[in-house]
């Protein structure tokens, strides 16, 4: 029986580059990928008001801050899956369809046997220059039905424990180098 919540293993940029807590990234964003320990609760075809609510896909479970204020409207899509990032990464291509080595060529393209959220900032709210925290809810459930990072059963044995808590990682972005992403390479 699985009681035990997931967990975020690591955060990729789409070259492959891990980002850890606090560090400076020095390209602009489009895509982050959040691997996690174990296959998450997705909306599936969105009839099921459970697995809405507590979705990894949800974009509604994930926040994004800027210097502290939360930038509304930020995060476009959330895709999920065993290594959800390979396809993206093999099949990057600038503005005029030429592949980007950097991508195409990163860990992510090889698959990291991974289950991975990729985050999508929407068009216009890229990450430039800034402190930035990105936020998964503790809403969040991987497919037992565990909440994100929660301990198991309670002290008490009453049932499973909903003591989950937000992950967040908070990082700063200077725009030195290209900007990255999936979808075009570095056009924006």
């Amino acid at each position: 029986t699985d009681n035990a919540g997931p967990t975020v293993v690591n955060v990729s940029l789409p070259n492959g580059d891990k980002v850890q807590e606090g560090e400076m990234v020095t390209s602009a964003l489009r895509d982050v990928v959040v691997s996690f320990s174990e296959e998450m609760l997705t909306m599936g075809d969105g009839t099921n008001y459970y697995n809405r609510l507590h979705a990894v896909d949800n974009v509604a479970n994930w926040t994004l801050l800027r210097d502290g204020v939360e930038v509304t409207g930020a995060i476009e899509s959330v895709t999920f899956g065993m290594n959800a990032s390979q396809t993206l990464a093999q099949n990057t291509v600038d503005e005029n369809g030429n592949p980007v080595e950097e991508i195409n060529d990163g860990v992510l393209a090889n698959g990291t046997n991974r289950w991975e959220a990729v985050v999508t900032f929407a068009e216009g709210y890229e990450l430039n220059d800034g402190n930035y925290s990105l936020v998964c809810s503790a809403m969040v459930q991987d497919i037992a039905r565990n909440a994100i990072y929660s301990q198991g059963y309670a002290v008490d044995g009453s049932g499973a424990g909903f003591d989950g808590r937000d992950w967040s990682l908070d990082f700063s972005v200077v725009r030195l180098n290209q900007a990255l992403g999936f979808e075009y390479g570095d056009a924006f």
